[in-house]
């Protein structure tokens, strides 16, 4: 089986639940996938092209992550060692890192009535997590359910 390198990158949002992903193939001579994400964008910075001016221009002094995602050509970050991946390409699962897959002979359900829960939230209920995934954006907000 051949194994692939992945680097990926974690955006958090203007609130500490929503996280955006964008995941990137790494070429074997790749050592810090970190270094080289930072020198394709500064690459892109650096390029003086009409498409980099834009963007820092449009980004208002302020060029980050969420733009250089957004507007940087897969060019600079393949000629970094780095492949894009599209959304078709890699799926994302998330789960809650406490959910009960197996809870066998323990029986938490002291209330009587027909739910197995534990401090009320049922059997099946996570702690209140959305996702969502599109090209490569993983969004989730607070008081709803997801089950994956």
């Amino acid at each position: 089986m051949e194994v692939m390198n992945l680097a990926v990158l974690l955006r958090q949002g203007w609130d500490e639940y929503e996280v955006s992903i964008d995941a990137f193939a790494v070429s074997d001579g790749v050592e810090d996938p970190e270094a080289a994400l930072r020198a394709a964008v500064q690459d892109f910075i650096d390029s003086g092209t009409e498409e980099s001016e834009d963007a820092l221009k449009h980004a208002c002094g302020d060029f980050n992550w969420g733009d250089a995602m957004n507007c940087i050509p897969d060019k600079y970050f393949v000629n970094r060692g780095l492949t894009p991946m599209q959304t078709n390409q890699a799926v994302t699962v998330a789960v809650n890192h406490d959910e009960v897959l197996d809870n066998t002979g323990f029986n938490h359900d002291d209330d009587g009535d027909d739910n197995d829960d534990l401090f009320g939230f049922g059997e099946h209920s996570n702690t209140g997590i959305n996702v969502q995934c599109r090209k490569g954006l993983l969004s989730s907000s607070a008081n709803t359910n997801c089950f994956i």
